[in-house]
């Protein structure tokens, strides 16, 4: 089903709202409209299939309908969700203590011990510090249909999720896109775009606590073990320590200039990047500032650590620069330029910026240790992606000549760890979340996975034109995305057996969403739903998209079901044993769980576009949706 169809079969029934549709496309047209970045190389030939209408534009705008935040400064305020399982109370944070400043020099003033992987759990962006969004656990291995593989899972409870009556409670909690929640002590943390760190019970999803810093946090903290303290990052430029147990502020440091990425973990030190382009080294125990490196350039994107050559930080700039820098003192190891495009800034239906101008929105490098690589991914020109013509060649290394002449293309850099020069071209072209001339998200980030023979291997979203369906003849650059899982030596990347837009793997070229993996089970998130599949042997298949890695389809999570379908449901545990469609909408999801059964598409309602994976910590899933609800769900 196009594009088109799955919109307006949402929108033609909201009769009254045509002109106002009208007027909003008008001004989400030239709000993200913005012009192509000239670089040397040659004029790009475009063939750009039917036009599609863009329903994350219409979200956007029927999101900032809804949405008011609650800002009270320096109290404990805002919304509380209710779980939908048991529900005890919260919450008492306490007070803050004084801001510490930045100095300007980037003189050392403590040494940092050996290099650290990082504490057990996922307690900070893609599990651990070097961002591979990978955990190994078995996780049970399907049996029968998907009604039975399901089955084998339960629901727990959720958070920001559902009312009794099925849709989105009146104080729904709005979540960044790239807000994803950690885990340590028992407890979910998880910051919101008011300036709130909650606290969240991790047996049955009732807040703890909720503190209010201020600013906005727009991505994910870190949890500490050792000083039993969560770190978060704001918008107002402060770094901040909180006690795990009560949110009371222990300690902040003020950068000096807004803080838009994820907070890492590595030992006794945290490390943020803020947009006046420091990447700076905090101590833990006192939130002293240990040294500050100076990229020249914005920092928005998060970083990653290496325990090669005693310990690296490794994170983009907005000149389009990748930097390596020594965790010890600060100084730079290599410094290396990628391609890469800036995404438009992003209006709501005011005219308000929501999301400024970013090189890389969203973005964090993933370290593979054993290949002895770092893998970047940047934003993607949207004119780029009907280019070739019937997508992306089915020959790799067609592919990867077509990248090789125009470098424009290169949205994928697998860079050594030890000099950060490319190790190879990688055959893999840009998509992501986006519609109407704009990606709304940078294209997923890969997911590592360390094999039992201790190779590392990368999975990927890419593109090849042999997985178009009807055929390679009728294909365009939308129906060309499939899974890959990419040699960290060659680049070399095998098919992963997918089913493609069917049940809750949806991901057409310009719907990308987020991978993260448990053992054997590969997810990926999507505004509809959670999909996965369960790849139980690695040993065959691979060659072609007609003998891939087999896999089977695994668990799934719907968003939205609409009102008053699947008579056969357990209420109880948000569970459909039949197929089943989001509201106004023909398309069939799998048998699984659900999150709302409303006669609107919720996550339209709440419209972000999903740009984290599931996490998974001591046997439980957590999966946050694009609305912001989170679920946790465990095997039975």
């Amino acid at each position: 089903m196009t594009q088109a169809r799955f919109i307006w079969r949402r929108i033609v029934p909201i009769m009254v709202l045509l002109f106002f549709v009208f007027i909003l496309a008008r001004n989400i047209q030239s709000a993200t409209s913005a012009p192509t970045p000239t670089l040397p190389s040659t004029p790009v030939a475009t063939s750009v299939p039917p036009v599609t209408t863009p329903r994350a534009n219409v979200a956007q705008a029927v999101n900032y309908l809804y949405y008011f935040p609650l800002v009270m400064a320096g109290q404990p305020v805002s919304p509380t969700p209710v779980p939908t399982s048991v529900v005890p109370t919260s919450a008492v944070p306490t007070s803050a203590v004084p801001t510490s400043s930045v100095p300007t020099s980037a003189v050392p003033t403590s040494s940092v011990p050996a290099p650290d992987p990082g504490p057990a759990g996922w307690n900070q962006l893609g599990g651990n510090p070097q961002r591979t969004h990978f955990v190994e656990a078995n996780l049970p291995a399907p049996t029968g249909g998907m009604e039975n593989r399901v089955n084998q899972w339960r629901m727990l409870w959720t958070w920001n999720g559902p009312t009794a009556s099925g849709g989105p409670d009146a104080d729904h909690v709005r979540l960044f896109d790239s807000v994803v929640p950690i885990v340590g002590a028992g407890r979910l943390y998880v910051g919101d775009d008011a300036g709130n760190v909650r606290a969240i019970n991790a047996t049955n999803g009732t807040e703890v606590w909720v503190r209010n810093v201020g600013g906005r946090i727009l991505d994910a903290g870190a949890y500490d073990p050792t000083t039993q303290a969560v770190f978060f990052a704001s918008t107002n430029g402060i770094l901040y320590k909180l006690r795990a147990d009560t949110g009371a502020i222990m300690g902040q440091l003020n950068t000096g200039s807004s803080i838009e990425g994820a907070v890492l973990l590595v030992g006794n030190r945290v490390y943020v990047g803020n947009a006046a382009g420091r990447l700076i080294a905090v101590n833990t125990t006192d939130m002293s500032q240990a040294w500050s490196y100076n990229a020249s350039a914005a920092l928005y994107a998060s970083s990653a650590y290496s325990a090669a050559s005693d310990g690296m930080i490794i994170f983009p700039a907005e000149d389009g620069s990748v930097h390596a820098v020594r965790a010890a003192d600060g100084s730079r190891a290599w410094r290396t330029q990628i391609n890469s495009f800036p995404r438009p800034e992003r209006r709501n239906q005011l005219g308000e910026i929501i999301r400024p101008e970013r090189r890389f929105p969203d973005v964090y490098p993933v370290v593979a240790e054993q290949a002895g690589v770092v893998i970047m991914r940047s934003y993607f020109d949207w004119e780029l992606t009907w280019t070739p013509t019937g997508g992306a060649f089915a020959d790799q290394e067609q592919t990867r000549q077509h990248i090789a002449q125009d470098r424009r293309y290169e949205s994928l850099f697998v860079l050594e760890l030890s000099t950060g020069q490319p190790r190879f071209t990688a055959p893999v072209m840009g998509g992501a979340m986006g519609n109407g001339n704009y990606y709304y998200s940078s294209p997923p980030q890969a997911t590592v996975r360390r094999l039992a023979n201790g190779t590392d291997v990368a999975y990927v979203l890419w593109r090849n034109r042999d997985v178009c369906r009807l055929s390679a003849a009728h294909c365009d650059g939308r129906e060309d995305t499939t899974f890959g899982e990419m040699n960290l030596t060659t680049g070399s990347i095998r098919f992963i057996q997918d089913y493609k837009n069917e049940g809750t793997i949806r991901f057409p070229t310009d719907e990308q969403g987020p991978l993260s993996m448990v053992g054997n089970v590969l997810f990926h998130g999507h505004w509809m739903s959670m999909g996965s599949i369960y790849i139980a042997d690695r040993a065959t298949g691979g060659e072609s998209y007609n003998n891939p890695i087999p896999s089977q389809e695994y668990l799934s999570v719907t968003n939205t079901m609409a009102a008053n379908q699947c008579n056969q449901r357990n209420a109880a545990e948000r569970f459909c044993p039949v197929w089943h469609t989001p509201p106004g909408d023909g398309q069939s999801l799998d048998p699984g769980f659900y999150l709302y059964t409303h006669n609107e598409p919720v996550y339209d309602l709440y419209w972000h576009p999903p740009t984290r994976g599931p996490i998974f910590d001591n046997g439980v899933l957590y999966w946050r949706s694009s609305d912001g609800a989170i679920v946790a769900l465990a095997p039975r």
